[in-house]
Order: structure tokens, then C-alpha cells, then sequence
């Protein structure tokens, strides 16, 4: 088996580069070696390119256009406090590019008709790399009159600040992201599945994976702005993991029982830091830290989760069932080894924090099963999820401003929890499909402060304005989606040398929506104590069509089809029409709000009469072009995604 894929997908806004591309190849090969045993080998080499964000944080991320409920394109253009330079220009980010190859291979035994396992082993290796654009060439080589020449702003990148007539910026403090990071994961597991007796089925599995990582990535500013920055670290992560899981079956009831161990090694010696506040964080002491700092090996840490599945039948056609879990989550590598530094003072700006434990999310699901005439399914469940141990980071900094750095810690927590129903109409010749609505729950805090000052009056001036360690609001963020397919029968009507024109038809509609995000607002002022998600932007809404054909061609099948995006055309308004933070802003004291969301800061409200008496309204976010309403600047991006059609046919040999 071969194949090769690219897919390029254009920028709404053409940036240092036009678009994101993505390519990959795969090959696969399959042996029967011998009687019930399989041997499979695979290759995958693929690269995917585009402009690079501005990441501090971790290696190459690139932009990428297409999600019709958040365009992050455009709105990281709209974050950027002068997004037209951007827009007019092709100097402003780096281009990036990651490179993915892949060999693995998988054997499969079967041992007697009741017991198998599977063996895999495999490599990923992954490059980073990022591309300034070409330096500009500032003589003034382009000539609109004989008498009036022009450099090559604002295209390509110049080294020295430029600004257009307009104002707009056109050079220096563009382009800063770099990376060449290298990461590569050697992984092998076993799993093994048998069949014990009647009532007992076992599975059981080991995996290990190490992972050698040399990274270097960092945000260099040719004028050298404060907030520059460099990370680099060269070591390599240790994982494990072994499962055990009994399925147990018993006169209709069915009972998965099991457990998982984690293993975690990050194979590395970390600061012993015992005064957050120590000089030798100071960047004075950029060359002596390692030597002078105390060192400590990071212990390997090993975590056991359980795992509970029970299901009993109630009547024929229903069933009760309940879920239990508890599911790790590994750490990215930045919070296991990154110390980033400031390019300018060489202090630290950011540690990690190995010794912290993985994230912890304990999962409990009650549901109910009912079927009705054997054609539908009807599902009502709620579900909980306690998350533990989610890291946030924390500020430190000394009285002299010396030493000013952030440490992730495991401080935070959230509570989800909700409900759902579904409908699903599995068979039938001539409509099928599936409705579900699913309603949940967000909830979270942090443990203690967002910062520690050495100051003591600046700690307490601090403590006694922070929200930090209040707990959000539950927010609820329902959503539904549904599918209806419209089929004919193969043998359905009038019949020509076996071709049915008006059989083998498949209609499908699919349709979703989502409540919109819900966020804070208060006006001008910076926050009001106790208003939380006060504000929901405009649901999201899309409804797709595809409507297709199979025949026969011979002995092969083809089918042709036709997709239709955004089938009745939805306009969803996109969050990132606004040029800057002030249009926004500006855009949101413009509307009439009802009086619910304007509780808790009403002296704040913009809206008002001649007399200073406040007007509200039905406006929402999202919504525009009433006369009152001060729209987003970017007109052309307010609403994205209309009515596509596409044609195809596919041919099987």
C-alpha cells in the first residue's frame, strides 16, 4: 500500500507566506510470514509549511486557517497591536516549516483460537525550523516616475525600524521567532488479548517510549524589547506504561475491570531552589548558575488509575451502564525542562518544574440505553470529571527587580460536568441518521496567589485586589449536532443494461450548533468583583450537505459526489474582524445589552439617553450592522466560510 497526500490551504490574509501546505507520503507493507502470524512495516514521510506564530512558549506552531468557529489566522492578526503591518507586508513573521518521518513495523500472532498479541516498534523523528524572509532591499529600486523612486518596503524584512506613510511599522521588531529544535521518540509495546473461558476475557500490555529532545527555540528582537526570550535544553524523557483489564460477561451483564500504571522519568537533575528569590537567578550570574546552584536528580515518578466499566441489562431492549476512571496526563517537555532566559539581562525569565506531579482527571459516567421497535437507540447519560494538578505559572520577583521569573505549579483545578441524549437510527433502507444534545458545566480555580512579591507592600497591595484565587463561574457550553441521510435502495427504479438511475442515492445533511464562548465584561473599568462571564457571544451554527451516487463500472464501483459547505449559507460573525483591542472595545460600549449583563457594573454602561439614563437593549455580542452599533473595522472578514460546492468522483479497482 502507497500513498501521497498534499493539501494547501490559503491564508484569508496572505502573510510571509501565502498559505499553510501540509504533504505527506506513506508506504506499507504487509506479510503472511507464516500460519497466523502477520508482519506489517511502515514508512511516512511529511512535512507540513506556513507562517510561524510568535511562540514563547514551545516550539514551531504554525498558522493555520480553516476552523469555521475560531480563525486563527485571523484572529492572531487581530491580537497584534498594529495588525495592518501584517496585512500590507511580508516581513512580519518568520515562515516555518516541520519535517516528520516515521519507520515502524507491527507483528501479530495468533497463538490458538482464543489468545493473540501484537508487537510494535517504531521511530518519529520530528525537525522544527523557521525561515527569515529575505532582508529588504532599502535602495530605492523601484521607480514610479523618472524622478520618484521607492525601496522594496513593505515587503520582505528589514533589520532597521521603517514606517510607512501611514504610519504603519515596516521594519526591526518583526520576524523574531526562530527555532531548530529536534526531537526524536523511540516507542515499543506488547499487547495481548485471550480469551480465558466463557465469562473471562484478558487483556494486557507493556509500552515504553524514550525520547531524546535537543531544543532550541527563542524570540530574538534586533532592537531588544524586554520581553525577548531564549529557551534551550538537551535531554531525554523516559515513559512507561503497563495495563491489565478483565471483561467479565455473566448472563447479560458485562463488567470491564482493569488498571493502568504511568511511569514517568524525565531522566535529569533539577535547581534545588530553596529562596525563590536567590541573585543567582539575576542574569550577573548567567555563567556561574550551574556551577554554584545546588543540583538534585529528579526522582522517577510511578501512578496507578483504576478503571471500572459496568453494564447490566434492565429489559430486553435497555440497559443501565457506568463508567469509571482515572486518566494521567503527561507534561509537555517545556514544564519538565525549559529555564528560558532574557536576551537582554540573561536572567531567568521561566523554570520549569519537574519534580511536579501529572495531571489527574478522575471521570464517573451514568447512562441508560433503550431500544425501540429495532430501529432506534435512545441514550440519556450524565457524566462528572474532577481535574487535578493542571499547572499555572507563578510569578516571583525580588525587591531590586533582579530576579523576575515564572514557575509552573500544579495549582489548578477544574470541575466538568454534565448531560446528554441522543437518538440514532442505525438501519434502514431508506433514512438513517442521529440527533444528540449534549449540555455541560465548566468550573475552576487556582490554589493560592498568581505572584509572590519580596516587597511585603507591594505582596499585600496585590492580595487585596487579585481574583486570582477566586473560583470561576460554572459556565454552561451546550451544544448539538444531528445527521439525516436520505438513501434509495440499490434496486430501486426502472433498470437500463443494469444501471438504476434513481437508485444507490445518498443524501446527508449534517447540522451543528454551539452556545458561543462566554467572557467577562464591565465596560471601560478593568474588572468589577464578583461579574464573571457575563457576556456569551452569538451561537455558532453551520449545516453541510453531501449528495452522492454509487454504480458500477464492470467489475469496479465508482461513486460521484457532491459536497455543498454551509449549505444554506450561515453567516456566523468572526470574533477576529476587529483591528485592535480599542475596536473591539469601541464595538462593545456601542451595544444595547440587556439589563442581565449589565448587573454589577451599571455605572460602567456606555449607552445612554440625553439625560444620562441608561439604555438597554436585545444586542448580543456578535451582532452588527444596526446604525447605532460601532461595527468592526474589518469589514471584509465579518463573516467567512460561505456556500461552497465541490465535485468529485471516486473510482475503486
Amino acid at each position: 500500500y502507497a500513498s501521497y497526500r498534499r493539501e494547501q490551504s490559503q491564508y484569508i490574509i496572505p502573510l510571509t507566506t501565502d498559505g499553510y501546505d501540509d504533504s505527506n507520503a506513506r508506504l506499507k507493507l504487509t506479510s503472511d510470514v507464516a500460519k497466523g502470524m502477520k508482519l506489517v512495516v511502515e514508512g511516512m514521510f511529511g512535512t507540513q509549511e506556513g507562517t510561524s506564530n510568535i511562540n514563547r512558549s514551545g516550539p514551531t506552531d504554525l498558522i493555520r486557517d480553516g476552523d469555521r468557529q475560531y480563525t486563527l489566522g485571523t484572529d492572531m492578526i487581530a491580537d497584534y497591536n498594529r495588525p495592518d503591518d501584517w496585512m500590507f507586508g511580508t516581513g512580519a513573521l518568520t515562515s516555518g516549516r516541520i519535517t516528520t518521518n516515521l519507520v515502524g513495523a507491527k507483528f501479530t500472532h495468533t497463538i490458538s483460537p482464543t489468545t493473540f498479541y501484537e508487537a510494535r516498534l517504531q521511530r518519529l523523528g520530528t525537525k522544527y525550523r523557521t525561515t527569515v524572509p529575505p532582508v529588504r532591499d532599502t535602495t530605492r529600486v523601484n521607480c514610479i516616475t523618472p524622478t520618484y523612486c521607492v525601496d522594496e518596503a513593505p515587503f520582505n524584512f528589514s533589520f532597521e525600524p521603517s514606517t510607512s506613510l501611514e504610519n504603519m511599522r515596516m521594519g526591526a521588531h518583526w520576524s523574531e521567532f526562530r527555532d531548530t529544535s529536534d526531537v526524536v521518540s523511540w516507542s515499543g509495546r506488547v499487547d495481548m488479548t485471550s480469551q480465558v473461558n466463557r465469562t473471562n476475557m484478558i487483556e494486557a500490555g507493556l509500552e515504553l517510549s524514550v525520547t531524546p529532545m535537543d531544543i532550541s527555540f527563542g524570540t530574538p528582537d534586533f532592537l531588544l524589547t524586554d520581553d525577548d526570550v531564549y529557551s534551550k535544553w538537551n535531554n531525554t524523557e523516559i515513559y512507561g506504561g503497563a495495563y491489565v483489564q478483565d471483561k467479565l460477561e455473566f448472563k447479560g451483564m458485562i463488567a470491564n475491570v482493569g488498571a493502568r500504571l504511568d511511569y514517568l522519568n524525565p531522566n535529569t537533575e533539577w535547581y534545588a531552589l530553596d529562596d525563590p528569590y536567590d541573585i543567582l537567578l539575576s542574569g550577573a550570574n548567567v555563567a556561574v548558575m550551574d556551577s554554584l546552584f545546588p543540583k538534585e536528580n529528579v526522582p522517577a515518578k510511578l501512578y496507578f488509575s483504576p478503571r471500572l466499566g459496568l453494564s447490566f441489562p434492565v429489559t430486553e431492549g435497555s440497559k443501565l451502564y457506568f463508567n469509571y476512571g482515572h486518566q494521567r496526563q503527561r507534561s509537555p517537555s517545556e514544564f519538565l525542562y525549559q529555564l528560558r532566559r532574557d536576551y537582554i539581562t540573561n536572567g531567568v525569565d521561566r523554570m520549569a518544574n519537574p519534580r511536579a506531579p501529572l495531571e489527574l482527571t478522575i471521570s464517573y459516567e451514568l447512562g441508560y440505553e433503550q431500544s425501540l421497535f429495532n430501529q432506534f437507540l435512545i441514550r440519556v447519560a450524565g457524566f462528572y470529571k474532577d481535574t487535578r494538578n493542571q499547572m499555572r505559572w507563578i510569578r516571583y520577583r525580588d525587591e531590586n527587580g533582579l530576579v523576575d521569573y515564572t514557575v509552573n505549579v500544579p495549582d489548578n483545578y477544574a470541575d466538568t460536568r454534565g448531560a446528554e441524549i441522543s437518538i440514532q437510527k442505525r438501519a434502514g433502507k431508506w433514512v438513517r441518521g442521529f440527533a444528540n444534545y449534549t449540555y455541560y458545566v465548566r468550573s475552576g480555580g487556582n490554589f493560592g496567589f498568581g505572584q509572590y512579591l519580596e516587597n511585603r507592600q507591594d505582596q499585600r497591595n496585590y492580595e487585596r485586589t487579585t481574583f486570582d484565587y477566586y473560583q470561576s463561574k460554572p459556565v454552561p457550553q451546550p451544544f448539538a449536532r444531528f445527521n439525516l441521510e436520505l438513501l434509495s435502495p440499490d434496486d430501486f427504479g426502472p433498470g437500463v443494461s443494469g444501471f438504476r438511475p434513481l437508485g444507490a442515492w445518498v443524501v446527508s445533511l449534517l447540522g451543528e450548533w454551539q452556545a458561543g464562548p462566554a467572557f467577562t465584561w464591565t465596560g471601560p473599568s478593568t474588572s468589577v468583583q464578583g461579574v464573571q462571564n457575563n457576556m456569551r457571544w452569538k451561537a455558532y451554527r453551520m449545516m453541510d450537505m453531501r449528495v452522492s451516487k454509487s454504480f458500477s463500472v464492470g467489475r469496479n464501483s465508482a461513486q460521484f459526489f457532491m459536497d455543498i459547505t454551509n449549505v444554506f449559507n450561515i453567516k456566523n460573525f468572526n470574533r477576529g474582524a476587529f483591528s485592535s483591542g480599542d475596536d473591539q472595545r469601541d464595538y462593545l460600549n456601542s451595544l444595547k445589552l440587556p439589563k442581565s449583563m449589565v448587573e454589577g457594573w451599571e455605572d460602567q454602561y456606555q449607552v445612554r439617553d440625553a439625560e444620562g439614563n441608561p439604555i438597554y437593549g436585545d444586542d448580543v455580542p456578535g451582532v452588527i450592522g444596526k446604525d447605532y452599533i460601532d461595527n468592526p473595522n474589518y469589514t471584509s472578514l465579518w463573516y467567512l466560510f460561505p456556500r461552497t460546492l465541490n465535485l468529485g468522483l471516486r473510482l475503486d479497482f
